[in-house]
């Protein structure tokens, strides 16, 4: 019985289908995460970038002996 309404339907509207399209676009997982959405939001830059490549170049410095 419950298979015969709802979004389970066979009997789906095109406006429920419109809508469920709606809604599926607007759900999607951002490239980004929370952390770096927030910083260019709020310094109009994307530094998270720039950090990463200053680490890489501060970490090429390091000299790991193999004693």
């Amino acid at each position: 019985m419950i298979n015969r309404f709802g979004f389970y339907g066979h009997n789906i509207t095109t406006k429920l289908e419109k809508t469920i399209k709606k809604y599926k676009k607007i759900f999607t997982k951002s490239e980004y995460s929370f952390y770096v959405k927030q910083s260019t939001d709020t310094f109009y830059a994307f530094f998270y970038i720039f950090l990463l490549q200053n680490y890489d170049e501060y970490t090429k410095n390091f000299y790991v002996s193999s004693d």
